[in-house]
């Protein structure tokens, strides 16, 4: 069937309409918070250099999830558009593709933190080559993981009238692999590097660098409170593509979403416990808020008893 065949007509039935309406208001409170996180960077000039590129990574993965799920709602929503293979190619795979490059944009800041912790402080420096090719070729070799499972038919394209199409993943070893690659191996790898650093900072001197080993800790505690909150919203919508969906049913799959949609929102809050500087543009916008006339007027208390001086 080539790219351009109509395999059904657009649309959702009323049950995937009243959810995905749910996932849309999410996602537009979502993209609110996270254009006001990149225009106060860029207004505040926060310096964007190597040491940041993971971070900003991670972030720009849920501007890439937004801007998809809103082309595939514009789609879906206008009923009389017809959906091409092309489109449904789209829907089941871009967001499946971004939420993957999250992982490892995680992975990569962990292991970037560990080494510079434990082993080298200039690591951004002295392995500055390295770091941007594994940024270059880490979205291939996503891409090509996916494409060759879906040549070889170890993944199935999907498209039931009325709902999102999406991809199955039928072979059990393929499972076992994507569940292995995308999921243990990036997640496991990250915690045991994050407790390693930990375990390092407690058993290192005290006269050695008391200030950087102090803010290593703060930093190493701060990301493990991340990764935690991001490990309950995002891991169950991973472990649900990585599934046969003959397992998994329509609410299951709706909970699992809004709950990843939930995390997208919360990711230029909580993006905080990343870097140091994330929590620097909120701070001054805060107070750049608070100083305005306005705020100023309406937080000032006026007292209840005008007390005057007698003379």
């Amino acid at each position: 069937m080539d790219n351009g065949s109509i395999i059904q007509v657009g649309g959702w039935d009323p049950t995937d309409l009243i959810q995905n309406n749910i996932i849309f208001g999410v996602c537009v409170v979502a993209a609110i918070l996270h254009t006001l996180l990149w225009s106060q960077m860029i207004m505040r000039k926060i310096k964007f250099d190597i040491t940041l590129l993971f971070s900003l990574g991670y972030v720009s993965t849920d501007i890439f999830l937004l801007l998809f799920y809103f082309i595939a709602y514009a789609i879906r929503i206008r009923s009389w558009i017809p959906i091409t293979l092309a489109t449904c190619y789209f829907e089941a795979y871009a967001m499946f593709y971004f939420n993957i490059l999250e992982t490892y944009s995680l992975m990569a800041l962990n292991i970037s933190r560990y080494w510079q912790i434990v082993r080298n402080p200039n690591t951004y420096i002295d392995h500055r080559k390295m770091i941007i090719v594994s940024c270059v070729i880490t979205p291939f070799l996503v891409a090509i993981n996916l494409i060759i499972q879906q040549s070889f038919g170890w993944s199935v394209l999907y498209s039931i009238p009325g709902s999102s199409c999406n991809v199955s993943f039928t072979n059990i070893p393929v499972q076992v692999w994507n569940i292995s690659i995308i999921l243990v191996i990036p997640i496991l790898l990250s915690f045991c590097l994050l407790f390693r650093a930990f375990r390092f900072l407690q058993q290192v001197q005290a006269g050695q660098l008391h200030i950087r080993r102090n803010h290593h800790r703060k930093l190493t505690i701060q990301t493990l409170i991340f990764y935690s909150f991001w490990f309950v919203f995002w891991l169950p919508g991973m472990i649900v593509n990585c599934l046969d969906s003959d397992y998994v049913d329509g609410t299951t799959n709706f909970i699992v979403i809004l709950l990843s949609t939930i995390e997208t929102l919360c990711d230029p809050i909580v993006g905080i416990f990343l870097d140091k500087r994330i929590a620097q543009v909120w701070k001054k916008s805060f107070k750049w808020v608070y100083r305005q006339p306005a705020v100023q007027k309406s937080t000032r208390v006026t007292p209840a008893v005008e007390i005057k001086t007698v003379r």
